[in-house]
């Protein structure tokens, strides 16, 4: 069971330099801001900010001031789920 927890973690790896690599800010604990969720989700960051507050938004981990932050690790799960769909 462990492998699928490393797959996971190479996966997030992998997206975060992508991200970087793109010019997005990606934190230490590997969070990004809107404009890097909304990238990796697919969608337009004010379409974001439009589910954010309809609730239907990805839990963000945290907010400083008015910009929020999400955790790589929740985007992919909640994008695999829609892809699902």
């Amino acid at each position: 069971m462990q492998m699928v927890g490393d797959e996971f973690e190479h996966e997030i790896q992998q997206y975060a330099e992508a991200l970087r690599s793109a010019g997005f800010y990606v934190s230490v604990d590997d969070c990004v801001d809107s404009l890097g969720a909304a990238e990796l989700l697919g969608i337009d960051e004010k379409t974001l900010r439009n589910q954010r507050w309809k609730g239907i938004a990805p839990p963000e981990s945290h907010r400083i001031g008015r910009r929020y932050f999400y955790r790589i690790a929740d985007l992919l799960q909640r994008r695999t789920r829609i892809q699902k769909l």
